[in-house]
């Protein structure tokens, strides 16, 4: 799952990356700087995503191998166990990062939207969709590593961060939607 999460998030970064190099021309130059800016978010983002979609991989096989260590002595289970708490502990940071990452598209999504090129606003609310379907999937997978890490303080903060920030990713896709659909039909 993360590395599906990741992947939409590879594809919100590619559509609000086009949506913002068609924003380049004469016709906007006074919002050239926050254009640019966009432009190297989104593909800042796509890269990070892409790497993501490989270190999500590498995560599970992590995990997969701690699940396959011996569990036939007391000693066997307890160094296995250990290795499955290690390795969870890891993998959570991916879909982590995706949460993050997808965010800050959002709000990267929320500035084009009102200064992008109207013609390709549907591309932003586009964007914004697969940017906040990365967001949700990231956290689902955030929520399923942590729900199996036992005795680890960093549980509460994982939880309590992603939390906040599905407040935020639900009230910028909204507003994306609205404001899109405002700029549409007028």
């Amino acid at each position: 799952g993360g590395a599906v999460a990741a992947l939409a998030g590879a594809l919100g970064c590619s559509m609000g990356h086009m949506a913002a190099v068609f924003t380049t021309s004469d016709k906007y130059s006074d919002v050239k700087e926050h254009i640019e800016q966009i432009i190297k978010s989104m593909a800042d983002g796509l890269g990070e995503f892409a790497q993501a979609v490989e270190a999500d991989a590498a995560a599970y096989a992590e995990y997969n191998a701690a699940v396959k260590m011996p569990k036939g002595t007391e000693a066997e289970k307890a160094k296995r166990q250990a290795a499955m708490q290690m390795t969870l502990g890891n993998a959570v940071q991916v879909p982590r990062k995706v949460c993050s990452l997808a965010l800050d598209g959002l709000k990267a999504m929320r500035i084009l939207v009102e200064i992008g090129n109207p013609n390709l606003v549907s591309d932003v609310s586009v964007a914004a969709i697969m940017l906040k379907a990365a967001f949700d999937a990231g956290r689902v997978n955030v929520l399923v590593n942590i729900a199996m890490l036992k005795d680890n303080p960093a549980v509460q903060e994982l939880r309590g961060a992603v939390d906040a920030e599905a407040t935020q990713v639900d009230e910028l896709s909204s507003i994306i939607r609205v404001r899109s659909m405002e700029r549409i039909f007028g």
